[in-house]
């Protein structure tokens, strides 16, 4: 049971099963994963602007064509097996093995539409080519943009056709399976990612009001893991637990976990008016 006092994405879900795209890593396989969350989220859809609390849902079920590496932070190829950059043009190849949860394949339609203005519509892009047999979608921009190739190729991919009004639908590791209004959220492992099967099988969210009612259940084990930032006088908070005083730092039940994260990622520069960072290959 763990309680954490900084937290970024959920990753722990992301190991796989041995898959034809993916070699098994070992470890045990099932299980149900019980998070709080301090607020019901909304909409599991990246079109809806999503809040802190959504957002972790979202990083779950949705891909992007690109991934940072956490242990170098540059980006690595995830949905796409590779990119190329030729002046103002950014071409994207996909890999060819990625499904939505639904079953069907994700298509050049897909990623341009997620692009389009009816999905993100990033500025800096002013035209998409579709190449639907070589499955490559090219970006022209309209003028030079480092950014693009940092945020933009982090987006997250939806199907054609979908709106900010749509129904979950992905290609993550996870995909949506049940909402108790005002109570809870579940996802389940979906068999046919493409990096393979999760350990998990099912990620379970309630929602908190109050912290002390979270500690309790993550002392008796209704929940496994605080989705939240605590803070040093939180974990030290005493709560009635058994009919004693006790609190998550010390408590046999819990654990708590520091991650210090990658809270700085910015590099100063003197911003000269020929704008350093707009070169592109920069």
């Amino acid at each position: 049971i763990v309680a954490a006092l900084f937290i970024g994405m959920l990753a722990p879900f992301m190991a796989v099963l041995p898959s034809a795209h993916a070699a098994p890593i070992g470890g045990k396989y099932g299980g149900n994963y019980k998070i709080a969350l301090k607020a019901e989220p909304g909409a599991i859809n990246p079109l809806a602007s999503p809040s802190r609390e959504t957002a972790q849902i979202i990083d779950l079920v949705y891909e992007s064509l690109a991934r940072r590496d956490p242990a170098t932070l540059e980006l690595m190829p995830w949905v796409a097996s590779s990119w190329t950059v030729d002046g103002l043009n950014v071409t994207v190849q996909l890999n060819d093995n990625i499904l939505w949860h639904d079953g069907s394949a994700i298509t050049v339609d897909d990623v341009a539409y997620t692009y389009s203005i009816a999905g993100y519509a990033p500025d800096s892009v002013a035209n998409i080519t579709k190449n639907a047999s070589a499955y490559t979608v090219t970006f022209s921009l309209s003028q030079p943009d480092g950014t693009f190739l940092v945020d933009g190729l982090l987006l997250k991919l939806v199907p054609d056709g979908f709106t900010a009004a749509s129904a979950p639908m992905g290609c993550g590791p996870f995909m949506f399976d049940s909402k108790v209004a005002n109570v809870s959220l579940t996802l389940r492992a979906f068999d046919d990612h493409f990096n393979g099967r999760p350990y998990v099988d099912t990620s379970a969210y309630t929602y908190y009001t109050d912290f002390e009612t979270a500690a309790k259940d993550l002392m008796n084990n209704t929940v496994n893991f605080l989705g939240w930032n605590i803070d040093v006088t939180q974990a030290s908070q005493n709560v009635n637990f058994s009919g004693q005083n006790t609190n998550l730092m010390t408590c046999n039940n819990t654990t708590i976990e520091r991650s210090y994260g990658t809270e700085f990622l910015y590099l100063g520069f003197n911003c000269m008016p020929s704008n350093p960072l707009n070169d592109l290959p920069l």
